[in-house]
């Protein structure tokens, strides 16, 4: 299940509590991550330290990780899907959905390894360990556990600061939609296809998103993460506006929902799934592009 998870990465929050709340919690983190160790990865040992930086990434989000905080060419080998930045298509792949390629990450003689607790196996993730290959697991299912990962990382291949940079960087974003949307609610329905149709239920990482600038998913409280959907539900529901996790135009959209819209609005607009579906900084920037289309409609019930 390594990237079933991944294009379809649950609380949506919406109030004014929240969004302190939230500007709190990162200025925390940012507090933490100088102050105390990571615990989300092994402890790096003195023979990985000094070793030649050789890095390889089991999913897509670290790869792009890796490349952010600079130490893109240190990278050996990718996982299947890695496709950002374009330099990233070029390495060698180790991993797919069936699994991680052991006897090739061991031939590659990694200094470090990036996993994906929850989207690589886990039996692959003890096995790297078994063979004492020093292990980095990522864990991010929020905005707050993003920023906490990118200060793990950091620390683990060596880039403190450039990891601190970035934060920053996003944690000006986050505030800035925190202050621009104080008072802005809307209710949606996200969805990722129509045949079938299937929406946006509990996933925590993108109703944490949606939760950035007031955007509540009618359907957080699914007790699936991306449950099929049925119109009639739809219609009862009466959201505001239609999020399509799509590259299709507004028109191909539109298609679909024109039958209905004596009952149901046709308002719709879309998310990038490639950076918002991905657990890296690129979902904040594309974050704000969508908080910017959702507020900027003129039709909206």
């Amino acid at each position: 299940m390594l990237f079933s998870k991944m294009m379809i990465f649950s609380i949506v929050i919406q109030s004014f509590y929240y969004t302190l709340r939230l500007s709190f919690s990162i200025a925390c983190c940012l507090v933490l991550n100088i102050l105390l160790p990571s615990p989300t990865f092994a402890q790096i040992d003195s023979e990985a330290a000094n070793k030649p930086l050789r890095i390889i990434t089991l999913s897509p989000h670290l790869t792009e990780m890796v490349f952010a905080l600079g130490k893109g060419e240190h990278l050996v080998a990718v996982s299947d899907y890695s496709d950002f930045p374009a330099a990233a298509s070029d390495l060698k792949s180790v991993a797919s959905y069936q699994g991680a390629n052991i006897a090739e990450i061991v031939r590659l003689q990694p200094s470090h390894v990036l996993v994906w607790r929850g989207g690589n196996k886990d039996a692959d993730i003890e096995k790297l360990k078994a063979l004492n290959i020093s292990v980095y697991e990522s864990n991010i299912d929020s905005v707050e556990s993003l920023l906490d990962d990118i200060a793990g990382i950091g620390v683990y291949i060596f880039e403190e600061q450039a990891a601190q940079t970035l934060i920053q960087q996003l944690t000006n974003s986050i505030n800035a939609m925190a202050v621009q949307y104080t008072n802005a609610s809307i209710n949606v329905v996200y969805y990722l296809s129509t045949q079938p149709l299937v929406g946006l239920g509990n996933d925590k990482w993108l109703n944490s998103l949606l939760g950035l600038c007031g955007i509540t998913n009618v359907y957080a409280n699914s007790p699936s993460a991306y449950p099929q959907l049925q119109l009639s539900d739809i219609i009862r529901r009466q959201p505001n506006m239609l999020i399509a996790a799509s590259k299709a135009n507004k028109l191909q959209l539109a298609q679909f929902w024109d039958a209905h819209k004596a009952v149901l609005t046709n308002v719709i607009t879309r998310a990038n799934p490639d950076a918002l579906h991905r657990f890296t900084p690129r979902a904040i920037a594309e974050m704000t592009q969508l908080c910017e289309r959702v507020y900027a409609e003129p039709t909206l019930k």
